[in-house]
């Protein structure tokens, strides 16, 4: 939550307020919304704690099943995952493929936020000799280079076939998890719109992370990322040690519910 919030201004704020109040607690992910809350609000139990999200992607990480069709996909060469893609997106990212995989053995994967079969089926007839729908990996050529994912509910596994990874949704809808990237520890990339996005500014001030604004500084940090193997091990830790650092919100939500459902038998 920021002070502009409309938990905090505008004709709803004192309902809002009101509202808030009964809760038995609120926790937040972070001190500036329990300092806005406590204001607001005079709740008694507002509780920092932080983002259950990075509990759920740890758990996928450490649970992480193989998918095989793609694993026999990427094979030896160097991957780029790009998730929850938009139109705009798709077509930076093809343009700039286009001219990096002709020096390098690389290849692609896009999943779209939107499965639209026009627009997919476009992409695949435009470069029929190296692209190949998901639902047709049984046809996998050795010239094939881009894969499309034309279904849901694999995201999160196909970052850790990335060596680069691409998160959608920073050109105005709204930036999407990259959390399920970082978790693998794969350097990511997203526009410029993140700002209400606290992880996207972390990773970045960390060096896990790149803010794209044009196509030129798409293609040059996915070249700088390729062809720099030391560096993208480096992200790899450090990317990997900001998840696990920001995990225990789920236990600590629900231990404070043990105790306090604990605590109200013992005084019935």
């Amino acid at each position: 939550m920021r002070p502009s919030s409309p938990y905090f201004e505008g004709v709803l704020a004192d309902l809002y307020a009101k509202t808030l109040r009964y809760f038995t607690a609120i926790f937040t992910q972070d001190a500036q919304t329990a300092t806005l809350l406590r204001e607001h609000t005079s709740h008694p139990q507002v509780i920092e704690s932080a983002d259950t999200r990075f509990d759920r992607v740890y758990a996928t990480y450490e649970r992480f099943k193989e998918i095989p069709e793609v694993a026999e996909f990427v094979g030896n060469r160097l991957c780029i995952v790009c998730g929850s893609t938009w139109p705009k997106e798709e077509q930076m990212l093809m343009e700039s493929f286009q001219g990096i995989s002709q020096t390098q053995d690389i290849c692609m994967i896009l999943a779209p936020h939107e499965i639209h079969e026009s627009r997919i089926q476009q992409w695949v007839e435009k470069y029929p000799q190296t692209s190949i729908r998901y639902s047709q990996i049984g046809d996998l050529k050795l010239e094939h280079n881009i894969l499309w994912m034309d279904n849901i509910g694999m995201l999160s596994r196909l970052y850790h076939y990335a060596d680069v990874a691409y998160v959608g949704g920073g050109w105005g809808t709204g930036l999407h998890n990259i959390l399920e990237a970082v978790v693998f520890g794969k350097p990511v990339l997203f526009g410029p719109k993140h700002q209400k996005f606290p992880e996207a500014g972390e990773v970045i001030e960390r060096g896990g992370a790149f803010e794209v604004h044009d196509q030129n500084s798409l293609t040059s940090q996915l070249t700088i990322l390729l062809d720099k193997p030391e560096l993208r091990s480096e992200i790899s830790r450090t990317n990997q040690e900001y998840v696990k650092s920001k995990t225990g919100a789920t236990s600590q939500i629900l231990n404070w519910c043990i105790k306090e459902v604990l605590s109200n038998n013992k005084q019935a």
